[in-house]
């Protein structure tokens, strides 16, 4: 059986939520940021920028897109393997290679 997108020739969403929260726990974990309203003042000690425990615990549980802005804050809160972990994990395959720091790899 093939799933509709393909039928239609249409492509998934290039970015899965799923995804995205599984991994961004597990960076977050490695981090050393185990609370995660540690996590959330990091963020705002970072950028400035205010994101609420309750949004990051949306965000790892697959049921709320990262805005733009947040995506980066949390991106740079990051050691620099798991930013780029994070993103491969989530966006889809051939997206992604079309990004700027996998162009240069291999």
């Amino acid at each position: 059986m093939t799933d509709s997108s393909e039928q239609s020739g249409k492509l998934g969403p290039s970015v899965t939520l799923a995804y995205l929260g599984r991994r961004l726990r597990g960076a977050r974990v490695i981090a050393g940021y185990d609370r995660m309203t540690d996590f959330a003042s990091a963020i705002e000690r970072v950028c400035g920028v205010s994101i609420s425990a309750r949004t990051l615990y949306a965000i790892e549980r697959g049921e709320q897109m990262p805005s733009l802005e947040h995506t980066i804050c949390i991106l740079s809160v990051l050691p620099p393997e798991e930013q780029e972990a994070l993103l491969q994990s989530a966006v889809r395959p051939d997206v992604h290679e079309r990004l700027w720091f996998a162009a240069d790899k291999p």
